[in-house]
């Protein structure tokens, strides 16, 4: 059976003598970190390479091969969409109260925002229902601290590079000031924003990695339902 480049490799399972599945097996080729071998046809998510006896997870051996984009990991969306609504409730949140009391422009603000946490809500119990537990909104949430991250990130690099442009066209114009006590705080609260960015990266990759974990799990068991 052929991939695509956007599907992770799986473990099929087969059936034993008396018609019952076995553990899975592993029919793609997956090599060992410690040796290099090839790990295909083993038994099991967790195995002891035949060559060196390195210990093997080859749920996040597979997980690792992924070369997809990481939005296209099997759940993924699912997972975010709870990210977009959670802006709209607060930016509602944020505009109603400078609306005035007196027209009916807060009522439907009122009544939008309600539906938005009732959509919210919804796709919060959608994750739930794809992993089966508390881990599905936990992730989620996770999402949201994803795009915070992203968001703070952009924007405060852009300012403090800004800045630090600004301090190097003034010390050009006067050449007596002191450079490296001005640019002590731009470039440190540089290096904090890049470092946010690299952090809601990771979490994003984490997300990724933990929905292909279900997803293959999901084969490997399939009286599980999305």
């Amino acid at each position: 059976m052929m991939t695509t480049p956007n599907q992770p490799p799986v473990s099929g399972t087969q059936p034993d003598a008396q018609g019952q599945t076995t553990d899975p097996v592993l029919d793609r080729d997956v090599a060992c970190p410690a040796c290099t071998y090839n790990l295909r046809g083993l038994h099991g998510p967790v195995v002891n390479c035949p060559e060196c006896g390195e210990h093997c997870d080859i749920v996040k051996l597979i997980t690792m091969r992924w070369t997809g984009p990481w939005w296209s990991a099997p759940g993924f969306n699912t997972v975010l969409l709870p990210t977009p609504c959670a802006l709209v409730v607060v930016a509602i949140f944020l505009i109603a109260p400078a609306m005035h009391p007196h027209t009916d422009t807060p009522w439907i603000l009122a009544a939008i925002w309600l539906v938005a946490i009732a959509i919210w809500g919804y796709l919060m119990w959608r994750t739930w229902i794809l992993f089966r537990g508390v881990r599905g909104p936990a992730l989620a949430l996770l999402g949201h601290g994803v795009l915070l991250g992203y968001v703070v990130g952009v924007l405060g690099t852009a300012l403090a590079v800004v800045r630090i442009i600004v301090i190097l066209i003034n010390q050009s114009q006067h050449p007596t000031r002191i450079l490296l006590g001005q640019l002590g705080w731009p470039v440190l609260l540089t290096l904090v924003f890049l470092a946010i960015l690299v952090l809601a990266r990771k979490c994003e990759r984490f997300i990724a990695a933990c929905c292909i974990r279900r997803h293959l799990a999901k084969i490997a068991a399939p009286d599980l339902r999305d």
